[in-house]
């Protein structure tokens, strides 16, 4: 378990500052998004926030058998505080992440079979890489929030009346486990009463469904608390129940190694989907009822999407594949988490 750490006296801040505790918060959960893809989690200086701070909590790197990158911060404003839980994306260098995002067979969610999810993802925050039982990410992460609330009933009992906000929170690969993780709490009955969840993704891949004819509270609950960020030209939301944006992977894969690893320029991955169509319409068919969750946010305008427009939209056309995967990294900007904090009017619930 030597991947992960306690830092209770690190503190960073962000820069905006709000009358309203979710615009901010979504703000912050946005900031954090981009900090954990950082090599050293501990460094928590590219954050800033007037009077207003963010403390790590407890974080986990992704190292020898830990799949998942996360860490756990507190948020404090005026005497509300609140917890972040974020996880880093896709780390493009990772084998491990790699196949985490293609094993997108689905299967029903062992907290609710009337739910199906991302086989790969649930896998990956319920895996054992340690000596216990325990030893995964899902039961460490229960842990921490089960201690957090211990040491906030200790230091004031009035807060055993009082429930907190947990902001669980990711970009890409990232938001996908943040969505796994939310279903988990959700199905806690001791995490129904003592957090008020709110998920935000940023780019987040379609990772769940709820099975026809079948009618679920679990996934009625992470629907209601649940914000995606959405850009227009990002083909991951779209992925994998819109057809279209489906066709265009074998391009973008052919093209990003052309233009990165010149050794590879030669790889037509587009000519080995043609020989194979049958066996790729078969693989798309499987992963076709996989659906967005919550509400959607365009993130080039702040307005409402609804989730049918992710499956039916065609993709637009480019010779250029990467504007597909410029898209996709576009939430990571730093220089528009301002767009994010004018944005997050539309979480509000």
């Amino acid at each position: 378990m030597g991947a992960q750490s306690s830092l209770p006296e690190s503190t960073f801040k962000c820069k905006e500052s709000s009358h309203d505790r979710q615009h901010i918060e979504t703000l912050c959960a946005f900031l954090a998004c981009e900090w954990i893809y950082g090599d050293d989690i501990r460094n928590v200086n590219c954050m800033n926030l007037d009077s207003d701070s963010l403390e790590v909590l407890f974080y986990q790197t992704q190292q020898g058998l830990v799949p998942v990158q996360w860490a756990l911060l507190r948020y404090q404003d005026n005497g509300f505080s609140s917890l972040v839980l974020v996880f880093r994306g896709t780390n493009w260098k990772n084998v491990m992440d790699i196949i985490l995002d293609l094993s997108a067979v689905p299967m029903a969610a062992p907290v609710d079979s009337s739910v199906v999810v991302h086989s790969g993802m649930w896998a990956a925050t319920h895996m054992e890489h340690g000596e216990s039982d325990e030893a995964n990410v899902s039961s460490i992460i229960k842990n921490q929030l089960e201690l957090k609330k211990k040491q906030e009933n200790q230091e004031n009992q009035e807060k055993q009346e009082k429930q907190e906000n947990l902001y669980l929170c990711g970009h890409s690969l990232g938001a996908g486990f943040a969505l796994m993780t939310a279903l988990d709490l959700l199905h806690d009955d001791e995490t129904k009463t003592d957090w008020n969840i709110h998920v935000r993704t940023f780019g987040a891949p379609q990772v769940l469904y709820q099975k026809p004819d079948h009618k679920s509270d679990l996934w009625k609950r992470l629907h209601q608390c649940t914000t995606s960020y959405v850009s227009s030209f990002d083909i991951i939301p779209r992925l994998p129940s819109n057809s279209s944006w489906m066709d265009k992977l074998g391009p973008i894969i052919e093209d990003a190694a052309k233009k990165r690893i010149g050794i590879f320029g030669e790889w037509k991955i587009h000519e080995l989907l043609q020989r194979n169509w049958a066996h790729f319409q078969e693989h798309k068919l499987i992963m076709s009822e996989f659906r967005p969750v919550g509400s959607l946010v365009q993130w080039d305008n702040g307005s409402e999407i609804d989730a049918s427009d992710l499956r039916n939209q065609a993709p637009p056309e480019t010779t250029n594949y990467m504007d597909y995967l410029a898209a996709h990294r576009c939430y990571r900007h730093k220089d528009v988490n301002q767009k994010c904090y004018e944005t997050s009017d539309a979480t509000s619930r």
